[in-house]
């Protein structure tokens, strides 16, 4: 699945970015690869997100959506008040917020007549 393809690099790269973008030197465009495919000769391609570090992943923000529901689990059980039911919530409205999301986004780009962008990228 490329957009799971990444490597320690991309993620303390793309932390980087996503934290300070204003320290990042260079072009923001993604990088692309030329090969042989089922167009022909010279297709071109998108780097996956191992070697490029503007290329959409899953990745990132799949451990943010766990981490952040483990936090709140691991507060909610120095609280006293933990019922494993809670994680399965807070997991499920995350990932209804994402898909919600994803459904404005889609509709804006449809609305301008950007509708070309490939819908997991959309997702990540």
């Amino acid at each position: 699945f490329p957009y799971m393809n990444v490597s320690a690099w991309y993620v303390s790269t793309k932390l980087r970015l996503l934290l300070c973008p204003y320290l990042a030197p260079g072009e923001w465009n993604r990088l692309r690869h030329q090969g042989v495919g089922q167009a022909g000769p010279l297709e071109q391609s998108h780097l996956p997100p191992r070697h490029d570090r503007h290329a959409p992943d899953l990745y990132l923000p799949l451990m943010g959506l766990f981490s952040y529901s483990l936090l709140c689990s691991l507060a909610q059980v120095q609280a006293d008040i933990f019922r494993p039911e809670m994680l399965r919530t807070r997991v499920s409205s995350g990932v209804v917020g994402w898909l919600l999301a994803l459904a404005v986004l889609w509709g804006a780009l449809k609305s301008v007549g950007a509708s070309q962008a490939p819908t997991m990228d959309l997702v990540a």
